[in-house]
């Protein structure tokens, strides 16, 4: 039962222990993973294959096959196969693909691999970059320390090296993120099929866009927003650091920030830039929160009527399901914290009266949150604790910042 989910306390293991348990889900979902819809007889075959070649990695070299998976930008495309929301044959063959040369640069194939439906074009998020086939290659093979093409002609040459891929020399190697504190990387494309997908009103997808600002821009206000989280809440940006891998950028606005993830996307949060660090800082919290509880859905349903009753939200212009109104409340709850930390630290930011006041909104918001998770939730064993944790915080913060005169806003 999760105590500490929310804000963690020191030398907490809560957070990974659920990141673990969402991973090991996942990895139990590969053998009944479904072919793709529509696809050719040579790619039904291939597909077959492929399983045949992660059954035989999960047998003898189970490490590796979890440290490929761990990755987003894998597991994103895994999720999106096992839970029927891409069954095209162009996202089954890329997901092939991409998993083959990632357990390929790990060493973990132990017999040769041969494709011939494969993707030209993949992201590897370990090397921040794309690998990009050669257009005169029409099949590869996985041997050993060498990635070999067929031409059509049936000349058979070296196209990549694991040696020069791991050290990212590799010439087909295109750049295409850059790193950010903490290890993050802020990425230039992305592979995640239902990206375009939108739950909020106010949003239309989440197109890959630096909003005409240039990507220096971005990563300085970025690792401002990251340094100032790991200095007033280490604890929690440790957490931040295990699950949130890339960040993709989705615009620039100087008035409202719009950020977004995806239950499928465990360890990938979208971004708007916005010129206040501490604005930042908010969204890094609120996303990375997002992706906790959705690793967590992954293992527990959490609450029972989450989903069979719509509420009103305290930060939403439309009205929520209690898993709406859970997802808010955790990942507000840290933000307040970080208020809390820097109020407590005396840092130049808090002593504004608008710092106090974004507060005492975001306390007041939490609590009407909670409020309706206490009166209204149907919680498992798991998603009590949950809750617990919740009303414990919401106890807290509004002893110390509740405000009856201020009234929530649209947080986001």
């Amino acid at each position: 039962m999760p105590r500490d989910l929310t804000v963690p306390l020191a030398g907490s293991h809560c957070a990974r222990d659920v990141l673990s348990a969402s991973l090991r889900a996942l990895l139990r979902s590969l053998p009944s993973l479904p072919p793709p819809a529509d696809a050719s007889t040579l790619v039904v075959q291939q597909w077959t294959e492929f399983h045949g070649v992660l059954g035989e990695v999960a047998r003898t070299k189970p490490g590796a096959l979890a440290s490929v998976f761990r990755w987003t930008h894998v597991s994103t495309l895994a999720r999106c196969i096992v839970r029927g929301h891409c069954r095209d044959a162009s996202v089954a063959t890329e997901f092939q693909t991409l998993v083959y040369f990632e357990l390929w640069a790990l060493g973990a194939l132990d017999s040769v691999v041969d494709t011939r439906a494969f993707a030209r074009r993949i992201v590897s998020l370990p090397r921040r970059a794309t690998w990009c086939c050669p257009d005169d290659v029409c099949a590869l093979r996985f041997d050993g320390p060498q990635l070999l093409g067929m031409a059509p002609d049936g000349q058979v040459v070296s196209v990549s090296t694991r040696d020069a891929v791991v050290a990212g020399t590799d010439p087909l190697l295109e750049s295409c993120g850059r790193k950010l504190h903490g290890g993050l990387t802020l990425v230039l494309e992305d592979n995640n099929p239902i990206a375009q997908r939108e739950a909020h009103p106010d949003k239309s997808g989440n197109a890959l866009n630096l909003g005409a600002r240039s990507i220096d821009v971005w990563v300085r206000t970025l690792d401002e927003a990251l340094t100032l989280i790991e200095a007033q809440q280490p604890t929690l940006f440790a957490e931040l650091q295990l699950y949130i891998q890339r960040i993709v950028p989705v615009g620039f606005d100087a008035e409202q920030h719009l950020s977004a993830s995806y239950a499928e996307a465990i360890g990938t949060v979208y971004l708007s830039l916005h010129p206040s660090a501490m604005v930042m800082a908010e969204a890094l919290i609120h996303e990375f929160s997002h992706n906790k509880l959705n690793a967590l859905f992954d293992v527990d349903t959490v609450l029972l009527n989450a989903f069979s009753s719509m509420h009103t939200s305290p930060v939403r212009p439309d009205p929520r399901p209690l898993h709406g109104i859970l997802l808010a409340a955790h990942a507000f709850m840290p933000v307040a914290a970080l208020y809390e930390s820097m109020l407590e630290s005396g840092h130049p930011l808090s002593s504004t009266p608008e710092f106090r006041r974004r507060l005492a909104q975001i306390v007041g918001s939490n609590h009407e949150a909670v409020s309706t998770l206490v009166d209204a939730g149907r919680p498992t064993a798991v998603g009590q604790g949950l809750i617990d944790e919740l009303a414990r915080l919401d106890a807290h913060f509004c002893s110390r910042y509740f405000d009856a005169g201020v009234a929530p806003t649209d947080l986001g």
